[in-house]
């Protein structure tokens, strides 16, 4: 599919179901009155849902170019920094846990010149590249869309001079590498608390595998 044939088909309306349309480009994010909820709340940024159903390349395309037209102005103001999550050294960048009003959420990071203005524009300057931002975005876009049970939803992507933000809702019991350190050593009593997360983690990557999708570096 060429990029023009791509842009032509992901430019396609998209549906608000949810009874709201809020203009982002003139909301004051002080106030909170572009805030859903759920969504930054944007033509390209809400879609229908859809069910769970098996992926396509075109629906990835589609929701990266999406993606990329979604992006707005980052808004200082708005965010509060609350703590740093992690880095993000393979997108050159770092997590932040911020406050937006009473909500907590994380925000990715990354440099422009890395994540570039579109998934061509990255793929042309980064072409063998490990780490794919687009592709992370549009991943979860579709996921959402599809009302995946066990992801975190992508709230906004927003920009500056200098900076891609990807703001997405707060896992807030970390990380299961962090679990591990803080909590028992290992042996019987581990193993009994480990039996639910192991069942959750294989029940989600069979669910994923039938998307079509592989996670790859669980």
């Amino acid at each position: 599919m060429s990029f023009t044939r791509w842009l032509q088909f992901c430019e396609a309306p998209c549906h608000v179901t949810e009874g709201f349309e809020i203009d982002v480009a003139r909301a004051d994010p002080t106030r909170g009155d572009f805030w859903t909820g759920k969504m930054f709340c944007d033509e390209a940024l809400v879609h229908q849902p859809c069910g769970l159903r098996k992926l396509h390349e075109a629906d990835l395309l589609c929701a990266m170019a999406r993606a990329a037209l979604s992006v707005r102005p980052w808004c200082e103001g708005a965010f509060a920094i609350v703590k740093r999550l992690q880095d993000a050294r393979g997108n050159f960048g770092h997590v932040d846990q911020m406050s937006l009003g009473n909500r907590s959420v994380a925000v990715k990071r990354m440099p422009n010149g890395w994540v570039a203005g579109s998934v061509q524009e990255f793929e042309e300057l980064n072409p063998d590249a490990t780490e794919k931002p687009w592709l992370d975005v549009g991943l979860v876009w579709e996921l959402n869309c599809m009302n995946f049970p066990y992801s975190c939803e992508l709230l906004g992507i927003f920009r500056d001079a200098s900076s891609t933000y990807v703001v997405t809702s707060l896992a807030t019991q970390g990380d299961l590498l962090s679990w591990c350190v803080f909590d028992p050593r290992p042996g019987r009593e581990r193993e009994e608390l480990m039996k639910p997360i192991m069942q959750q983690t294989f029940r989600v990557v069979k669910m994923l595998h039938d998307l079509g999708i592989a996670h790859r570096d669980l």
